[in-house]
């Protein structure tokens, strides 16, 4: 597996889109995003090789994608891909983030059967609104 850093603007960008996600505030999320690809990065590449590949982390606040929840979910995944080396996966934000992934892909995929389908937008899970659309004798392919 490999790593990469994830740039300063990229982090503030992702903290700025997930801080609504996490109730954490933006800034606390980007630092704690940085500190947790420099951890992938180092379990990666050993520490003296880091030393002179990671910049020091400065948040920009203005930063912001503005990017649809299909969007959103891509960056998320590409940057846990990237802090996926050693024993970050174990952590609890890494865990967190991976909750949020799962439920940004449940809000992905409702939003495209309703578009799909035109259907009304529904509670629950995405297995039970496709159970719901089976019972409706609609099919999702």
């Amino acid at each position: 597996m490999s790593s990469f850093y994830v740039g300063n603007k990229n982090i503030s960008r992702l903290a700025n889109d997930l801080a609504i996600w996490t109730a954490d505030n933006p800034k606390d999320l980007a630092d704690l995003l940085y500190t947790l690809n420099r951890r992938a990065l180092i379990s990666r590449y050993g520490s003296e090789k880091m030393a002179d590949m990671i910049d020091s982390f400065e948040y920009d606040e203005q930063a912001s994608f503005g990017l649809d929840d299909e969007q959103k979910l891509q960056s998320l995944k590409c940057y846990l891909y990237q802090c996926s080396e050693g024993d970050v996966s174990n952590s609890r934000l890494f865990r967190e983030l991976e909750s949020i992934k799962t439920k940004l892909e449940d809000l992905v995929a409702k939003k495209y059967l309703i578009k799909k389908f035109r259907m009304p937008l529904r509670n629950g899970s995405l297995a039970e609104v496709l159970a719901e659309m089976a019972i409706e004798g609609k099919s999702w392919e």
